[in-house]
């Protein structure tokens, strides 16, 4: 039963983060529900391989995910919960500083429900 809420919650939260980032989002909770619950450092989510790869799942090659595209969507997640963020400075500039969390039992969910064949497309 538990299960099913969650993931009909992430199944309406992610529809909106999904919107509001032209598909990002998702992507990044896909790419973040298998590594470290944890904590993951927030600037992997800025790298060329993130971003590259982000272009390649949204199908828009003419206009390639950028840093700022993924500091945006990141900032979606946060805002509906489906992750949290530590800084490790006082600096709010500094958007690259600390680590992106996601409860495992999310990671689980998004793992489940993320179509197989996006799987043999990790970066």
């Amino acid at each position: 039963m538990l299960h099913t809420a969650v993931a009909d919650t992430w199944a309406l939260s992610i529809g909106l983060a999904d919107a509001a980032t032209d598909g990002v989002a998702g992507i990044l909770l896909q790419l973040a529900a298998l590594l470290d619950p944890n904590g993951i450092p927030h600037w992997l989510f800025t790298t060329a391989a993130v971003t590259g790869y982000c272009t390649i799942r949204t199908g828009n090659m003419a206009q390639p995910v950028t840093d700022d595209d993924t500091h945006d969507a990141l900032r979606a997640l946060h805002r509906l919960s489906l992750t949290t963020t530590t800084t490790t400075t006082a600096d709010p500039a500094d958007t690259d500083a600390g680590t992106v969390r996601v409860h495992a039992l999310l990671q689980r969910v998004v793992r489940e429900n993320t179509p197989p064949s996006t799987n043999t497309t990790w970066p």
